[in-house]
């Protein structure tokens, strides 16, 4: 009896300690349905050369080598169900993302901001996101009001981002590009720089995954919001047209919505990384007594 009382806890202590340390995915995957499902053809047998940059949460390149984010995310769930494949290819920052787009070497970039310099280099989608550029400096840094109190300041912005051309055309401020937005949380905190200009989203996301939210502050001055959208080679028109109708039906039935819930306001773990080490523990003692 003793024996098969010592079995069972056992195989309930394993029950737990599975279910507490599985991992829980970061998103789901969107399916087609509907309407989107006849229009699954258009890209059947077509593979699409898809360029981002190291921004998270919004892009970036995992420690294995695989492209993620959201905005990865937003390309697969427009692009698959229309019978599309997607090659993602990765790059340092903006400015690399548009000469590879010149060049040919892919065919779309992931969503980028709208401006005039940009339309140069291809044709934007219908607006698909809304970037909100602030201005961070670390903890007990310079005020910043307006744009006159960036005057004389160093301020680091990914090399040819939206964010550098905005910050160029505040007359006395001091633009230091940088490889990357996944990059400015350093120079901020070593001193190298004054204060960063970055989409909000972003940089407090990079905060927390660093462990650093609480070393720096986000000014009550912002620079303006932008609509995105992707920046597609001008010579894909069939891509240019079958995009913009994928995005007008994800967004009609909620999948673009859904997707950034996902992304930006996840739900919070019922347990605690303590509560959770409690648990397993306590575990473990019940099994050895047993």
């Amino acid at each position: 009896m003793l024996r098969i009382i010592c079995r069972r806890a056992y195989v309930f202590c394993l029950l737990i300690m599975c279910a507490l340390t599985s991992p829980v995915a970061a998103t789901t995957q969107m399916r087609c349905e509907g309407a989107a499902c006849g229009k699954q053809t258009a890209g059947v047998g077509k593979t699409i050369r898809v360029g981002y940059t190291q921004f998270s949460p919004y892009s970036g390149t995992s420690n294995t080598g695989v492209a993620e984010g959201y905005m990865i995310d937003l390309a697969r769930l427009l692009l698959e169900p229309i019978g599309y494949t997607i090659q993602f290819m990765p790059h340092q920052n903006p400015s690399e993302l548009l000469a590879s787009l010149e060049a040919g070497r892919i065919d779309v970039t992931t969503p980028l901001s709208f401006n005039s310099e940009r339309e140069a280099y291809g044709e934007f989608t219908n607006p698909i996101y809304t970037f909100s550029f602030g201005v961070f400096v670390a903890q007990g840094g310079p005020e910043i009001n307006d744009a006159r109190d960036l005057v004389g300041l160093r301020v680091g912005v990914s090399r040819g981002s939206h964010a550098d051309r905005l910050l160029r055309n505040i007359e006395g401020a001091v633009a230091v590009p940088l490889e990357s937005t996944d990059g400015l949380l350093m120079p901020l905190l070593s001193g190298d720089i004054d204060a960063v200009v970055a989409p909000t989203a972003s940089l407090n996301f990079n905060a927390r995954r660093a462990g650093l939210s609480g070393r720096i502050e986000q000014t009550r001055f912002s620079l303006q919001q932008f609509q995105a959208g992707f920046l597609i080679d001008r010579s894909q028109a069939n891509l240019l047209q079958h995009m913009n109708g994928a995005i007008g039906d994800a967004q009609s039935r909620g999948h673009i919505q859904d997707l950034y819930r996902q992304w930006f306001e996840p739900k919070p773990d019922p347990l605690t990384h303590r509560e959770r080490s409690f648990v397993v523990l306590s575990g473990g003692v019940v099994f050895l007594a047993l």
